[in-house]
């Protein structure tokens, strides 16, 4: 149903009419607007990363993003899609839908894993999700701390090791972490 993911495609919602197009650079402080909206933790830095490692959709109306969903490959038989929001003036009209099912089709046959707020839950059930567990989320400023008695050296990672940190995320994972642990070792 989609041909060319590069081209903008129209919806008609009940007045007006939201356009789909791949997502942007330019869209980030737009996308970071909707997420403060929610309270949601994301920083102008965090939407730069997951816009430059995945991909996925911007909902727009009248020159306005009211809504996203990115993806991530992670190698070439599993994703992670995320990001899913809606501005709240714009929910229930179809579009995080839409949003979805987009993405859906760019992931095509790869196992996906969607980690999303219970307030989406019905929608990404209805498209064949199912929940697996809960991931607490824990935000703060990080400050030294001694190592637990027994833990041998704790030590800052060296550059050269970077190799070995990308092999212990993705065999801990089971996923392609090396674009993600790439990122994260750079900043």
């Amino acid at each position: 149903p989609y041909p060319n993911k590069d081209a903008a495609m129209n919806t008609l919602t009940t007045d007006t009419v939201i356009t789909y197009r791949p997502i942007r650079e330019d869209d980030i402080p737009a996308a970071h607007a909707l997420t403060q909206a929610v309270r949601w933790p994301h920083r102008i830095e965090d939407w730069q990363a997951v816009v430059r490692l995945g991909t996925g959709f911007a909902a727009e109306e009248h020159g306005s993003v009211v809504g996203t969903a990115l993806w991530w490959a992670q190698g070439e038989h599993q994703a992670s899609l995320g990001m899913v929001i809606v501005a709240a003036t714009h929910q229930g009209r179809g579009i995080g839908r839409e949003l979805m099912q987009r993405v859906l089709q760019e992931t095509g046959s790869r196992q996906t894993l969607l980690i999303a707020t219970p307030a989406g839950q019905p929608l990404y059930e209805s498209l064949g999700f199912a929940a697996t567990g809960t991931i607490h989320q824990h935000q703060g400023i990080m400050q030294a701390i001694a190592p637990p008695a027994g833990a041998g050296e704790v030590r800052l990672a060296e550059p050269a090791e970077l190799g070995t940190l990308v092999d212990l995320a993705n065999r801990a994972t089971g996923r392609s972490r090396d674009a993600i642990v790439k990122h994260l070792a750079r900043v």
